[in-house]
């Protein structure tokens, strides 16, 4: 159980690091189209 949270702790850190990249990069699509 300990091992998968972590994993989980990790997944969900990645996520909210990369969502402002995400974002960024389909509003910069958006804009350029």
């Amino acid at each position: 159980m300990e091992r998968i949270d972590h994993v989980m702790d990790r997944v969900l850190t990645m996520a909210v690091l990369c969502m402002p990249f995400y974002v960024i990069y389909k509003l910069g699509l958006f804009l350029i189209e």
